[in-house]
């Protein structure tokens, strides 16, 4: 499949390829972002070893390893035998810093090489301290452990201070994770995000099959495909005890989003339940978010939990719950179900998007108000999709974002002005008001936000706005 974005990761690798003398850089992040594919990339035109470690055992890996050693130095690499990793990599280090060659060595999936031997950090320290002076070697350490690959460049570890770049990849945001379904509509796209998310794995998975339903029957709701386990594996992967982190997704899925609410569901103390948020918090698993009006979010105690991955909230929302009724060959019905309530899955991810539309348009200073945040609001008593602060005093944008089949009415707008109402807000100032709508809208909303100066935005105008920022 044709590479799609990561344009600032391939210029930064180019950027620090050029730089002359020796350079280590780590380039990580978690299973299935496509490291691989962006080394792959990255790769191309250059001199490189690409060597990407597994489970095997050293001896079994030293074998292939010099395989690659051989065709890239020629024969006389052929006749040696490493008998470790360090032995390995001191002999290429210094053949390639005898050479005087500009090669790239990538060591893909490093942490595979660490647990054959736990030595090799330190002893490639001694041979980088040996030869950093007189190579020209650009050494990419990768791996997918987001917790043992960062674990290399702090300060008690053996390679502390060598590292020239380091590159973590994320998942893609929406705009560029569209660009996997370059043949859909606007909207099949934002169900498709709101379904896979930003890792590339699964994106290329979406865009082999017709449509979104293919996809989640064909590759989601198959025990056959490796989708049907995925969220299980990769917490066991990355995390010990994953089931504990499988109950917290669990809970948040449910709609408790408090640490003390989750505690009480999972049976865990609220200590070990904010150990284990942050943690996935860490891997882009889970977030949390605070309502947008308050002025320290992070000392908040209104602070909630959600489900950032995408994938994982599709997942914990509508596999986990009916694994019996798949396994038993009761799929259609599980589609059926997921029909059903997809519209109200689906807007969460519609109102993620347009939020950051919002924050587009305020860049670009075509909003009626100049913003410093955008966000949601909350409190007891109600909800707000978009609250945007303004830079005035008491100025506010205030949104709510429908992803439904019938167009909007004019009592939307009526329910939002009650709402900031009831929310204590609705006084002195400036309050403007934006309505989303997938559907577009009714003629009396369309009259009514002439006559009251309110923003209109259907899933075309939300569409020109996410194209005008790649």
């Amino acid at each position: 499949m044709e590479f799609i974005d990561r344009r600032e990761e391939l210029k930064e690798l180019e950027r620090l390829h050029k730089i002359a003398g020796a350079k280590m850089v780590l380039v990580y992040g978690r299973r299935r972002v496509g490291k691989t594919r962006l080394l792959q990339e990255f790769a191309k035109g250059k001199q490189v070893i690409f060597y990407t470690a597994d489970a095997r055992t050293e001896p079994d890996q030293l074998e292939e390893f010099g395989a690659r050693v051989a065709e890239h130095l020629g024969p006389q690499a052929a006749l040696a035998r490493f008998r470790s990793w360090p032995d390995a990599l001191s002999y290429l280090m210094d053949e390639l810093s005898r050479q005087r060659r500009k090669v790239v060595l990538i060591l893909d999936e490093f942490p595979e090489i660490t647990r054959q031997n736990h030595v090799v950090p330190s002893s490639l320290r001694a041979i980088w301290d040996r030869i950093e002076n007189e190579s020209s070697v650009m050494l990419i350490l990768s791996g997918s452990l987001v917790g043992e690959m960062e674990r290399l460049a702090r300060g008690r570890e053996p390679l502390y201070g060598r590292f020239r770049g380091r590159l973590r990849l994320r998942p893609l945001d929406f705009s560029d994770a569209s660009l996997f379904f370059p043949d859909r509509s606007f909207a099949e796209r934002v169900e498709a995000y709101a379904v896979l998310g930003g890792m590339p794995a699964y994106l290329s998975i979406g865009a082999d099959s017709p449509g979104i339903w293919e996809t989640i029957s064909d590759d989601i709701l198959n025990p056959r495909s490796i989708l049907y386990e995925e969220v299980p594996f990769m917490l066991s992967q990355e995390l010990r005890e994953p089931a504990r982190y499988l109950s917290i997704l669990r809970a948040i899925a449910r709609g408790l989003t408090r640490p003390a609410q989750i505690g009480g569901a999972t049976e865990l103390k609220a200590q070990a339940v904010n150990t284990y948020l942050a943690r996935m918090e860490h891997m882009d698993i889970t977030g949390r978010m605070v309502p947008v009006t308050e002025k320290s979010p992070e000392k908040s105690r209104k602070g909630a939990y959600f489900i950032r991955d995408n994938f994982a909230r599709f997942w914990m929302r509508f596999v986990l719950p009916n694994r019996y009724l798949v396994e038993s060959g009761q799929t259609p019905a599980v589609i059926e179900n997921i029909r059903f309530a997809f519209p109200g899955f689906v807007s969460a991810t519609w109102e993620e998007i347009t939020r950051d539309a919002v924050r587009a348009r305020d860049a670009s200073g075509e909003l009626p108000l100049e913003l410093t945040r955008v966000g949601r609001y909350w409190d007891n008593n109600v909800e707000i999709d978009i609250c945007g602060l303004g830079k005035k005093k008491d100025n506010y944008l205030w949104g709510e974002c429908q992803w439904r089949r019938e167009k909007m009415g004019p009592e939307v707008l009526d329910n939002l002005k009650e709402k900031v109402a009831s929310a204590g807000f609705a006084g002195a100032g400036e309050h403007h008001y934006l309505l989303c709508s997938k559907s577009g809208f009714r003629a009396g909303l369309i009259e009514r936000a002439r006559k009251e100066n309110a923003l209109l935005w259907d899933i075309g105008e939300v569409e020109a706005i996410v194209s005008d920022q790649r």
